[in-house]
């Protein structure tokens, strides 16, 4: 409707094992006595104990930090195959810090706590999906769709989520914002990763003739590029979207710029939610 587009058949992709208990990152709240989750639609502090959503290593975070009568929020990533517990806020407190050693703030001198997940650097205080495990169902999907091209751009690329375990062949560079997540990235070897805004991203778009350009832009969508991938001569554009809206504003510019939507996957990566994510499949028409 937003977009006026004929789509093609939708596909659906879920793990039934992981309806419950998959979250590995969630935002916690404190005001000294509750501790928990905001109430929908407001920043009044629910209480919380524990979330079946969550997965058991979360939930056990959660039992600790309650003890810590924190007054602030807190970011919390876990590992769900390993030790690892990383707690992010925007305050010092050396009782957190305590029991906590890999928790940090955007002002902490030392390095960023990070593991490696499925091969991908996880960083403390850098983005990553709610739930490592579901994430695997993204990335397969982003693989199967992109094959093994020889060049590939991946545009917000983050920590190199979708692209660093793509095939040797395939010739990477990624950009994002975030300054640490590709930072770790390029540690890895893999690719080429390098920090910067919109605007290089354009540039990168227009300088190189890319065989494939994957984005996963964050939920305000990926205007700005827009009128540059319309008129790229890539032979293939992966979209990934946590927001459908802004999904279909950008492959409405898409398509006017000659761009056919080949095929269309909602996953589940947010069960008993109402987010879904949406990865798309352009070609030229």
């Amino acid at each position: 409707r937003i977009a006026g587009l004929d789509i093609p058949a939708l596909e659906w992709q879920e793990d039934p094992a992981l309806r419950t208990g998959y979250r590995t990152r969630a935002e916690f709240h404190g005001d000294g006595k509750q501790f928990g989750f905001y109430a929908l639609g407001s920043h009044d502090i629910v209480d919380t104990i524990e979330c079946p959503l969550c997965h058991p290593a979360l939930n056990r975070a959660l039992t600790r930090l309650r003890e810590l009568e924190l007054k602030g929020s807190v970011t919390v990533t876990v590992n769900p195959e390993g030790d690892e517990v990383q707690v992010w806020t925007n305050f010092n407190n050396r009782r957190l810090r305590d029991r906590f050693p890999q928790s940090g703030t955007p002002d902490d001198e030392r390095p960023p706590a990070q593991f490696d997940f499925d091969g991908v650097p996880i960083v403390n205080g850098a983005f990553s999906q709610s739930s490592l495990l579901l994430n695997r169902l993204l990335v397969s999907t982003v693989h199967e769709l992109t094959g093994s091209p020889r060049s590939l751009l991946d545009l917000y690329c983050g920590n190199g989520n979708l692209t660093l375990g793509l095939p040797d062949r395939t010739g990477v560079v990624g950009l994002d914002h975030n300054k640490i997540a590709v930072k770790a990235a390029s540690r890895k070897g893999r690719g080429e990763y390098h920090a910067g805004q919109e605007s290089k991203m354009v540039k990168k778009i227009e300088e190189n003739v890319w065989e494939v350009i994957v984005l996963d832009p964050p939920r305000a969508g990926a205007k700005p590029l827009v009128p540059a991938l319309a008129k790229s001569k890539a032979e293939k554009i992966i979209y990934v979207s946590c927001d459908p809206a802004t999904l279909a504003r950008d492959l409405k510019g898409l398509s006017d710029g000659g761009w056919k939507l080949d095929r269309l996957r909602a996953l589940d990566l947010f069960p008993n939610t109402a987010h879904v994510e949406t990865v798309c499949c352009l070609t030229r028409n």
